[in-house]
C-alpha cells in the first residue's frame, strides 16, 4: 500500500469523534487524541494510532475499559496520592495524576537524585512541610523560597502568604543538613 498523507487537523478531528462515540467524554477524548497522535508526531508508533482501534476501542467494546475515566484519590497527603483510574482511559489517568503531582510540586516541593549522584531538593512555593523532611534531610541541595529578609518581615509580612524569609531558609538547611542552599 502507498504512503497516504494526511492532514493533522483531519486526523485530530477523527480521533477525537471516534473516541466519543465509544462513550468517551469530549474532554477526556481530547486528552486520549492528543497523546496518540504526539507520540506518533515524535516518531513513537508503537504508542501512538496503532493503538487506537485494537487497544482501545476494541477492548471498549469488549468491556474490558471503561470510557469514562473514574479517577479517585484513594489516599492523599501533602506531598504524595495514590489514584485509582478504575479501568478507565490511560491517558487520562496519567494527565490527571501528572496535573496533580505537578500542583502538589509547585506547593509542596519535591527530591530527586541527580545524574551526578547528588541530591536535589525543592521545598516548593511555602516553608517545606515537617511531614517531608526525612525526604530533604541529608540532601546536597536545598531549593528554597524566600520572599524577604528577615529584617524586612514586618514590612513584607511573608507569613500572612505562608512564605518563609532568607534567615528561615538557611536555618532549615541547617537543620536538614543540606549544605548548598538556593
Amino acid at each position: 500500500m502507498g504512503k497516504v498523507v494526511c492532514p493533522w487537523d483531519t486526523l485530530i478531528n477523527f480521533v477525537t469523534d471516534a473516541f466519543v462515540g465509544y462513550g468517551i467524554p469530549r474532554e477526556e477524548a481530547e486528552i486520549c487524541t492528543d497523546i496518540l497522535l504526539e507520540s506518533d508526531r515524535r516518531g513513537i508508533e508503537s504508542h501512538g494510532c496503532n493503538r487506537f482501534k485494537p487497544i482501545y476501542l476494541d477492548r471498549i467494546k469488549a468491556g474490558i475499559q471503561n470510557p469514562i475515566t473514574n479517577f479517585e484519590i484513594v489516599k492523599e497527603t501533602p506531598c504524595t496520592a495514590v489514584v485509582d483510574g478504575h479501568d478507565g482511559m490511560g491517558q487520562v489517568i496519567g494527565y490527571k495524576s501528572m496535573q496533580m503531582a505537578i500542583d502538589k510540586a509547585k506547593q509542596y516541593g519535591f527530591t530527586m537524585r541527580l545524574k551526578n549522584g547528588q541530591k536535589l531538593t525543592c521545598a516548593g512555593d511555602e516553608p517545606l512541610n515537617e511531614k517531608c523532611f526525612g525526604y530533604a534531610e541529608g540532601s546536597d541541595w536545598l531549593m528554597h523560597e524566600a520572599f524577604c529578609l528577615y529584617s524586612q518581615r514586618d514590612q513584607y509580612d511573608p507569613y500572612e502568604k505562608h512564605h518563609s524569609t532568607v534567615r528561615e531558609a538557611c536555618e532549615l538547611a541547617a537543620y536538614l543538613n543540606v549544605p548548598n542552599l538556593t
